[in-house]
């Protein structure tokens, strides 16, 4: 049976593979989808071929969180997403790597391109300007998060568990001037603040697309 649905489709960056990193995906596919289950058509499931993860989305909300924990998780290996709202065939199984039809074909040339274009995300859902324009926010969130080295990134983490410099200095050995700089230098807050605009504007763009697909139903 053919549905318009969101397909998520994420493939491996080329280049040096983390040791670990199959069970690393096991376990992130395992937090998404009990976090989001919600939101997900076909569960987050790692590909056989390429190597990567794909999902089919109910709706766009959420799409980058997902994207993020996966990119989080994964580090310091890179992946690349396409999102696409179109037409999938659905099979008994349930199974992403046995999904066809107009969307997953559309994921396969946005996908080439952006590779070519050394970007991390790149979506098709409705309108093209919108589009163009989330798709940019979350290249450049993205890019600068890719950019943080792992010792930022471990006290950023440190900083946002316990909510305080003092407390995140005090459980890695280190002096509260020395969080406070590294916070400063990561782009921490500018970074949040890209968030927090980037997952309004999805919710903005899901809700009108939701009204949207529902003044279809009704009309039909």
């Amino acid at each position: 049976m053919k549905q318009k649905l969101y397909l998520l489709w994420g493939e491996t960056a080329s280049g040096g593979m983390v040791d670990d990193y199959q069970s690393r995906l096991e376990v992130i596919c395992r937090v998404v989808n009990s976090r989001y289950s919600k939101h997900l058509h076909t569960p987050l499931s790692p590909l056989t071929h390429p190597r990567g993860v794909g999902a089919v989305l109910l709706n766009l909300s959420r799409v980058y969180d997902i994207l993020d924990i996966v990119l989080k998780g994964l580090y310091p290996q890179s992946m690349r997403f396409v999102l696409v709202h179109g037409f999938l065939e659905e099979t008994s199984e349930n199974d992403i790597n046995q999904l066809e039809g107009p969307a997953r074909e559309k994921a396969k040339q946005m996908m080439a391109h952006l590779e070519q274009d050394g970007l991390l995300f790149e979506m098709s859902v409705d309108r093209k300007e919108t589009d163009l324009a989330i798709s940019g926010l979350v290249n450049s969130v993205q890019l600068l998060k890719q950019g943080l080295s792992a010792k930022k990134r471990r006290i950023i983490s440190e900083y946002v568990k316990t909510g305080k410099q003092s407390l995140a200095a005090e459980n890695l050995n280190m002096t509260q001037q020395g969080v406070s700089k590294a916070l400063k230098s990561s782009n921490w807050r500018e970074i949040k603040d890209g968030e927090r605009k980037l997952q309004r504007a999805l919710e903005i763009y899901s809700d009108r697309l939701g009204r949207k697909q529902r003044s279809l139903d009704d009309f039909y």
